[in-house]
Order: C-alpha cells, then structure tokens, then sequence
C-alpha cells in the first residue's frame, strides 16, 4: 500500500509539473508578444502645470577648524556652531 501511494505521489507531481511547465510557457509567449508589440511614446515636459506649494531652505551653522600637530599633521572637524560640538 505505501508503495500504491508513492506511485500515486510521483503521478501527482509528474501532472503538476506538466502543468507548470504548460502554463510557464504560455505566461512567458504572452509577455514575449507584449515587448514585441510595445510602442514609445515620447512625453515632452512643459512648463505649464506646475505647482510648488511650498519650498524650505535649511541652514545649520558649522565651524570648520584645521589644525596641524607637531609631526605636520593637518586634522580638520566640523563643528555644530550652535551646540559647540
């Protein structure tokens, strides 16, 4: 009986794949024939139609501090100028 099933296993999947395999090809001919039957359309910008509701400019303060130590080593930071750190 274990034998009866496994046979009856193999017979499912061996359909199951048959049937993927029959519905991949088809899926894959259907896209084949939509990039054939692709058209460009070019869509040139205007400057009508344009709305800005509003626009923010940020600016945070930096010191920029360059120092060179006794071996010639130059080291630069940026420093936040509104907390020091």
């Amino acid at each position: 009986e274990a034998e009866e099933n496994a046979r009856a296993l193999e017979d499912d999947l061996r359909e199951l794949k048959d049937e993927f395999e029959k519905e991949s090809a088809a899926i894959t001919a259907l896209w084949e024939n939509a990039v054939k039957e692709r058209e460009e359309i070019v869509v040139k910008p205007k400057k009508t139609g344009i709305e800005i509701v509003s626009f923010f400019l940020a600016w945070v303060p930096r010191w920029q501090i360059t120092t060179r130590d006794a071996a010639g080593t130059t080291r630069t930071e940026r420093v936040d100028a509104s907390t020091g750190q």
